[in-house]
């Protein structure tokens, strides 16, 4: 029994040297291991990894854009420590990337992108995916088919199908580990199995990507029992094809919803209450062809949207629209807002709303008509950080009217006016030490005006100290008064000179006369 006990103490003993010396080889190893090819046609075996890398201690392999024309077979079964396996732009080497696999995998992401995969060797990889998966990319491939029962015996939480044509979704089993699902760009068609109860097949899903597809909205925006998407936080619909246009009552079946992006949306009939969507923290509505006049019902559009706290508008009509407009606009958000996005909306000034907006901690303002703004200054947006107004028709900028905190300011493409009165924004940015900027005046901001700088970078405006010397009321009020000063004092010299010429004038007169009495007297 002695024995026996001695054995596995050395057993395991044995193991924990070897566990602690392989673990003190990894340390400072490569994040990411890569293969080195020395040749054009490059083959892809364990020694193209042996001399930038270890096999005992890659835990991430990228391989990507190369014409292989061998991999080994089970090449990476022999990385012990692999958990990340990404193979990109890789075409037509589907049926070798399927060999290289291997068993006695542990991964937990892999990524197959481009690879040439096809709905036959997918199916004939299928039985090589590790039980350990939890993400599994295969975007831009060539197949048309997937279904939910491939990984319903896995972990695979995060599924990519992105950018296959024609892919065809069956939801014939239930994934109950899927939360995240990226269909874009895939012309994809939703299809279920015949039951005689329907229900939900991924019931965990949280986050979906339908972006570029064409869609008909009440497939996802009804509740029913095989209606998956009653618990979704995240719905991406940019750039959809809709065959029913958006009205007042749609996205009524998203309560949970926290992110919507309708980036590119056309067949807008009504803009949406979102009176079911009042989780609602993210909504991209950037170039939604759909004209919104500043009237009393659209400048109401936002008014269930309390917890918004970021809001990306760009190229929305706002030109014709007040100041009281936008303040009933936006007013529901102030307290909450921390990134607005309104690029290319035609604004002339920053709106006077925003100044009000205390959490905002990111504005941009891109490509308006913007020349000067006093609705924000240095004590406004205690928490703004970045400010964004490249492209405007900025001219000079006083620093007063940047709020305190903003470090990452962009002001690229403005005409600016190289005068004295630049020099204090010139200064201000040199005293924050904001270097990115000063690295950008070299190429991307320039002088329009006057004639002699028109054209020059701002790098390059430097007047001499005194062409733009500061004189305030104070300086140039001591300097009349010094200056009458001394004349007075020379005044009062001339005059006591001249005094005492004449006083000398007089008495020597006075002397002469009596001296000339006194001769003449005695004679």
């Amino acid at each position: 029994m002695l024995q026996s006990l001695i054995k596995v103490a050395i057993i395991v003993l044995s193991f924990k040297i070897v566990w602690m010396e392989m673990l003190s080889k990894c340390i400072g190893h490569r994040n990411v291991c890569t293969p080195t090819f020395k040749k054009e046609s490059p083959k892809l075996t364990q020694y193209e990894f042996l001399e930038k890398n270890d096999l005992q201690c890659c835990k991430n392999i990228l391989v990507s854009d190369h014409n292989i024309h061998f991999i080994q077979k089970g090449l990476f079964s022999k990385f012990v420590e692999l958990v990340n396996l990404s193979l990109h732009n890789l075409p037509l080497e589907g049926e070798a990337i399927k060999n290289s696999l291997g068993k006695r995998l542990n991964l937990t992401h892999l990524r197959l992108e481009n690879v040439g995969l096809n709905n036959t060797l997918l199916e004939s990889l299928l039985p090589s995916l590790p039980k350990t998966l939890k993400l599994l990319s295969l975007m831009n491939n060539s197949l048309t088919y997937f279904s939910t029962n491939f990984i319903s015996n896995t972990t695979v939480k995060t599924l990519d199908l992105s950018q296959n044509q024609n892919i065809t979704m069956m939801l014939d089993k239930e994934a109950l580990s899927l939360t995240h699902l990226d269909l874009s760009h895939s012309n994809c068609e939703w299809k279920t199995s015949q039951e005689s109860k329907p229900v939900c097949k991924i019931p965990s899903l949280l986050e979906l990507n339908f972006a570029g597809n064409r869609l008909n909205l009440s497939t996802f925006d009804n509740r029913n029992d095989e209606n998956c998407f009653w618990y979704l936080i995240s719905l991406d619909l940019s750039l959809c094809d809709l065959t029913e246009p958006i009205t007042n009552e749609s996205f009524s079946f998203f309560p949970n919803l926290t992110s919507l992006n309708l980036d590119g949306i056309s067949n807008i009939e009504q803009f949406p209450s979102f009176q079911n969507t009042e989780r609602l923290t993210k909504l991209s509505l950037n170039d939604v062809k759909y004209f919104v006049n500043p009237t009393l019902k659209n400048m109401n559009i936002f008014k269930n949207l309390h917890k918004l706290r970021r809001l990306e508008m760009q190229y929305w009509e706002l030109s014709l629209w007040g100041e009281t407009e936008l303040t009933v606009l936006f007013s529901p958000m102030i307290k909450t807002l921390e990134h607005l996005d309104l690029k290319s909306t035609g604004i002339s000034t920053i709106p006077l709303v925003i100044k009000e907006m205390d959490e905002l901690t990111k504005l941009i303002l891109t490509s308006n008509n913007i020349s000067s703004w006093s609705s924000i200054s240095e004590n406004t947006n205690k928490n703004l950080k970045a400010l964004f107004m490249e492209w405007n028709l900025i001219e000079t900028v006083d620093p007063h009217s940047i709020p305190k905190r903003v470090f990452d300011l962009s002001l690229e493409g403005n005409p600016f006016l190289c005068t004295c009165e630049l020099m204090p924004y010139k200064n201000w940015v040199k005293e924050r030490k904001l270097t990115k900027i000063i690295k950008d005046w070299a190429s991307k901001y320039r002088c329009s005006k006057p004639h002699q700088w028109a054209g020059k970078t701002l790098d390059k405006f430097r007047p001499k100290i005194t062409d733009c010397q500061e004189f305030n009321a104070y300086v140039i009020t001591a300097i009349v008064l010094c200056f009458l000063m001394v004349i007075i004092v020379i005044a009062t010299n001339i005059y006591s000179r001249r005094r005492k010429q004449n006083i000398l004038k007089k008495f020597q007169y006075t002397h002469d006369s009596s001296e000339k009495r006194k001769l003449l007297s005695s004679s």
